[in-house]
């Protein structure tokens, strides 16, 4: 009880939706070669996006395109690759530096003091929390570009849904399309030589 009293004073935790492609006009050049090549799937093109010393992992050997090829197959039909790509281009690209850009920013902007694996974050506006599991159910509350906290899983067949709790303790369901998780591939490009390229995908 003391723990839901403490919850519920706190703030929200909000993340915005950031995308900064259009502050440099190669690095959107180079987004749209690399939509693109992801939506042929055209594994040639994708391979002249990437860079030779690409990191596909968290070891230090884990890079170059034969660790990344490895990681990925990305020549295969079902290639998990191609959806992941299309994940980052639609939520957008956050500036690190000139010569940087990374996605998706609720990874890189996730909160430390936050357990990852316990936590959503909502990517869109005014979104209601419904009382169950069900576009029909009444709302109890709406959340804009929050962190929530995951709780177990939905009733059985509630695909679609996510039990959460809000910091302001209301608690209620929520659309999976509307939230996502901050343990996700992460993706960092960089200018090489005159050149952008994705140099990191883990």
């Amino acid at each position: 009880m003391l723990w839901l009293l403490l919850l519920a004073a706190l703030d929200p935790v909000r993340l915005y939706p950031i995308d900064d492609r259009q502050r440099s006009e190669d690095f959107r050049r180079y987004t749209v070669k690399l939509e693109r090549a992801v939506n042929k799937h055209d594994v040639k093109a994708l391979r002249k996006l990437v860079d030779d010393k690409v990191i596909a992992g968290p070891r230090d050997k884990d890079e170059g395109w034969a660790v990344f090829n490895e990681r990925w197959h990305p020549e295969t039909a079902d290639s998990p690759v191609w959806s992941v790509l299309t994940g980052l281009l639609d939520i957008g690209f956050e500036q690190m530096h000139p010569r940087i850009f990374v996605s998706p920013y609720y990874a890189w902007k996730f909160p430390r003091e936050l357990d990852p694996r316990e936590h959503l974050v909502v990517i869109r506006d005014v979104v209601p929390v419904r009382a169950t599991a069900s576009r029909d159910a009444p709302s109890v509350a709406t959340v804009a570009f929050e962190v929530v906290r995951r709780l177990g899983a939905p009733p059985t067949g509630a695909f679609d849904w996510v039990h959460i709790r809000t910091f302001g303790g209301q608690e209620g369901y929520i659309a999976a399309q509307m939230v996502r998780s901050p343990i996700t591939p992460r993706a960092e490009f960089a200018l090489r030589d005159g050149s952008w390229k994705l140099v990191v995908l883990d």
